[in-house]
């Protein structure tokens, strides 16, 4: 009992030290603060906000997958990490991120009421993931083929060039 209210006090805690880091309007010292955080995960998710607020969004992504490596077990800074893995067209972080969250929300389940707002944004979160996914097959493959149209022209133009330099240098033909 005493040991949930301690945990209780902890995260209401961590909450209000984030809000007041969130709170800063200069980044610099918005960062400061969120390092100084106590709480890994909070501080950690603040980073990740901090630098988001800032237009950071390479730094942000960059904290986010950081604190996921390091084993970070919370289900906003997982999704935190696939939104600014998606928004930067990087799927394998996205993937990453994903499933971060699909374990971090199997490990310590929503409320029953938070339940389907959490599969929503699972779902959404795939759904972006495979059209990223899709987009980057996509522009491979557009890639490849306008490498070989290139390829082709040069060839076609240097086979041209060739013509005309044996056409330049035979005689005339006897009448």
């Amino acid at each position: 009992m005493i040991a949930c209210l301690l945990a209780s006090a902890l995260a209401f805690q961590a909450g209000d030290d984030l809000e007041r880091v969130l709170s800063i309007v200069d980044p610099p010292d918005a960062l400061r603060a969120a390092t100084g955080l106590v709480e890994p995960g909070s501080r950690s998710r603040a980073e990740v906000e901090v630098r988001y607020r800032a237009g950071d969004l390479f730094g942000a992504r960059r904290a986010a997958l950081a604190a996921l490596a390091r084993g970070t077990e919370d289900a906003v800074l997982a999704l935190r990490a696939t939104e600014r893995c998606t928004t930067l067209r990087d799927p394998a972080g996205a993937r990453t991120g994903l499933r971060s969250l699909v374990g971090t929300l199997a490990k310590a389940p929503p409320a029953v009421e938070q339940h389907a707002a959490w599969a929503g944004l699972v779902a959404r979160r795939e759904e972006e993931l495979a059209r990223l996914d899709a987009t980057v097959e996509a522009s491979a493959v557009a890639s490849k083929r306008a490498r070989w149209c290139s390829l082709l022209f040069l060839a076609s133009a240097a086979g041209l060039a060739l013509l005309l330099l044996r056409a330049r240098r035979s005689p005339p033909a006897p009448v």
